[in-house]
């Protein structure tokens, strides 16, 4: 006979076995599920419900819940065989036994289903989920589909961005060799003294790295747009100082600015050494820049002297990696003429939050 205190101890293990279930899904950003496989009906979650935007007591048909899948992730969920429609088909021809509810049986006789199912939410939120599904029997011997959805949206995220960052690198890697090739032809087809023209390449190597370790310095502090501009111009400037014509007031702009302001000045030297107007040796960049009154930096690259400029049929990596940093990290817009004589760009920051000295306008050609 069973004791008082033994269904105390019963009943109080079951309580502890749902809290944790419920700390695991919540832990995990997760929403169980049920569909009725000869009916279609859904047992609902709360969490569910809050997965798809609706309130947690409310009660959504299964046809409410799929019309907030994103366009062809139904046709998706059918294809994997994981609609409640397929699988039920599927039983009644024959192909598929849901297993009994409790019964692990044989890993390889699991029926199991895993899928990426993407839903938008209002005010037109996307989320991607985790979709794991096993179709089994009720206690009462209904078949059904039970299983699980997590939110895999910041992961999603994350690999996205870590996705652009690759392609970002692979980039920047490429263009690395192009410019210390470009270098290396620039010096050497000088006709110098050959321990003259070394010396002036490892300088040269030394400005560039000098360079990308500002572009690189997501931590940099506040700087002078004039000291920036000119560190990461020297290595072009290098052979023929007027090579690039510096010209604008002293500006002191913020850690992100100062590395958005290095990346997109590097990208412009980069692209004028590879296809622009520092390629020839007669070619030269006029790079200025203003404040103006309501706190934005006005910036102006001309290019001048090189080959003849005609616009792309499309755009490429390059020209959109150049837009999306002025968009991310100068909170700005950019302008982009494909002339023939030259490329011309302009680019409107954001309000740059920081002070301009007091000085006069200046001019360099160093």
């Amino acid at each position: 006979m069973t004791s008082i205190s033994d269904k105390i101890e019963a009943d109080l293990a079951l309580l502890e076995s749902e809290e944790r279930l419920r700390f695991a899904v919540e832990a995990g950003k997760m929403a169980i599920w049920e569909i009725d496989l000869e009916t279609g009906a859904v047992t609902i979650t709360p969490e569910l419900n809050e997965m798809f935007g609706f309130p947690r007591d409310y009660k959504p048909s299964l046809a409410e819940l799929r019309s907030r899948y994103a366009p062809g992730e139904l046709e998706k969920v059918a294809r994997l065989g994981a609609s409640w429609e397929v699988v039920r088909e599927l039983i009644s021809k024959g192909q598929l036994t849901p297993r009994p509810l409790g019964d692990a049986g044989r890993e390889e006789d699991r029926t199991q289903v895993t899928a990426d199912l993407s839903i938008i939410v209002p005010p037109n939120i996307t989320k991607h989920l985790l979709y794991r599904a096993q179709y089994v029997y009720s206690h009462k011997g209904r078949p059904k589909i039970t299983g699980f959805l997590v939110d895999i949206t910041e992961k999603r995220r994350i690999e996205d961005q870590l996705g652009i960052v690759a392609r970002e690198l692979r980039h920047r890697v490429r263009n690395s060799f192009t410019v210390v090739q470009a270098l290396a032809r620039q010096i050497f087809s000088q006709g110098t003294d050959q321990k003259a023209a070394l010396q002036s390449y490892l300088g040269r190597l030394q400005a560039l790295s000098l360079a990308n370790e500002i572009v690189l310095d997501t931590e940099a502090g506040a700087a002078d747009i004039r000291d920036i501009a000119e560190r990461i111009t020297a290595p072009y400037r290098e052979v023929r100082p007027d090579s690039i014509v510096l010209s604008g007031p002293s500006i002191e702009i913020g850690g992100p600015v100062v590395t958005g302001f290095s990346m997109v000045l590097h990208e412009l030297c980069t692209n004028a050494l590879k296809y622009g107007a520092l390629s020839r040796p007669e070619g030269q960049v006029l790079l200025s820049w203003t404040k103006s009154d309501d706190g934005r930096m006005i910036l102006d690259w001309r290019e001048q002297g090189g080959p003849e400029v005609v616009k792309p049929e499309r755009e490429g990596f390059g020209t959109r990696l150049l837009t999306r940093m002025v968009s991310d990290t100068l909170s700005g817009t950019i302008d982009l003429q494909y002339r023939p004589a030259g490329l011309n760009c302009r680019i409107y920051t954001g309000i740059l939050g920081a002070h301009s000295p007091s000085g006069a306008q200046s001019s360099s050609k160093n």
